[in-house]
């Protein structure tokens, strides 16, 4: 997924990228008074883009890991990155 939006970025002009992708799972236990009150079940995920067109920088993230998805977050963040102002 990574490789796929570095190379998406690069296709719409990105001069430089960096993505990080996450994703984590748990369980939480609560116990009042020695019993269990609370069994708890998470599971997160994400992906953030930063892209660079020259010294203009777009950022954007997503939580749908698709590659529809992912697509269209890079497509912001280099639509974005073209209208900002240079660091």
């Amino acid at each position: 997924l990574v490789n796929d939006a570095l190379m998406q970025a690069k296709s719409h002009g990105a001069t430089s990228a960096q993505i990080s992708i996450q994703k984590s799972a748990g369980f939480e236990v609560k116990v009042r008074l020695g019993e269990v009150d609370t069994i708890s079940f998470n599971r997160d995920q994400g992906i953030d883009i930063e892209v660079y067109k020259n010294k203009r920088k777009g950022i954007a993230s997503t939580s749908d890991l698709t590659e529809k998805s992912i697509s269209a977050a890079v497509v912001i963040a280099c639509d974005m990155a073209s209208v900002t102002e240079e660091d």
